[in-house]
This record gives C-alpha cells, sequence and structure tokens, in this order.
C-alpha cells in the first residue's frame, strides 16, 4: 500500500492516514506492506508540499506503530 503525494499536497493527510489505518486494521489476518509516500522530485526539496510528505510519513509511522508486530515499514 503505497500513498500518493498529490492527496498530501491536497490538505487530504487526514483523510488518508484514517484509511490507510482501518485498511490495515480490517485486513489484520492479510500480509499488508505500508510505505512511504515519495517526495516530489520535481519541486524543490524544501517547497512546502514536500514538507507536508515529511509530516505525513512522521505520522503515518506513529499511526501504525501499534501494528508494528504485523506491518513491515520502508522508508525512502
Amino acid at each position: 500500500m503505497w500513498g500518493g503525494t498529490q492527496d498530501v499536497g491536497k490538505n487530504e493527510m487526514g483523510k488518508g492516514l484514517h484509511q490507510i489505518k482501518n485498511f490495515v486494521t480490517n485486513h489484520n489476518q492479510t500480509n499488508v506492506i505500508v510505505m512511504s509516500a515519495p517526495c516530489r522530485y520535481d519541486l524543490d526539496p524544501k517547497s512546502c508540499v514536500n514538507d507536508e510528505v515529511k509530516v505525513y510519513n512522521s505520522k503515518l509511522q506513529k499511526h501504525l506503530k501499534v501494528f508494528e508486530y504485523m506491518c513491515h515499514r520502508s522508508r525512502f
């Protein structure tokens, strides 16, 4: 499962985090791989969108920490 930076850039962070957490919760008998959202390489590294991606990835990690025993997290 991989979140997109377009949703993060459109202030949909909370909605995306909620949907991912619900998916992982509802599929606890299935192997789920959740990947962090990639930075937008077409934008300046210090752009507000890339800052939001960093915040999103941090929150995603915190939200999924309770599932650590069954999730594999990948970082970019």
